[in-house]
């Protein structure tokens, strides 16, 4: 089954978002759309290790990566999104991601991770400082 959880911790300012089967970016930009402006936080951590993106294209990610910079970026400056994934394939897709928000201008930090607790740590990190 594929599905997409949204989980907000206004507490720690973190949004987990996790999928698992088979994923198409108008289901992330429909989960995506469904986040209240008051509950958007400044981390995200996207849970990309049940999913299955291989139906994402390139023109996907760049959909994906339009629409979130469009829609939330404003209420995140300077904020991170964590993306956790297990395979090379959704590393690179996430890559692509990331460097097409760069070229859009995005404030926001987003780092690839294999692994949640690694992801986690990174957030910490950076409220500590």
């Amino acid at each position: 089954m594929n599905e997409i959880i949204i989980k907000v911790n206004k507490e720690n300012d973190l949004t987990i978002i996790t999928a698992s089967g088979v994923i198409s970016a108008e289901q992330i930009i429909n989960k995506i759309k469904i986040i209240s402006p008051e509950d958007v936080t400044k981390y995200y951590m996207w849970d990309f290790i049940e999913a299955d993106l291989t139906k994402l294209s390139k023109f996907d990610i760049q959909k994906i990566a339009e629409f979130v910079l469009n829609s939330f970026s404003h209420n995140r400056e300077n904020g991170k999104t964590a993306i956790v994934v297990n395979h090379d394939y959704k590393f690179g897709l996430s890559r692509m991601y990331d460097s097409m928000l760069e070229d859009l201008g995005s404030t926001i930090k987003t780092q690839v991770f294999s692994d949640l607790s690694e992801a986690s740590d990174w957030f910490l990190d950076s409220k500590s400082k």
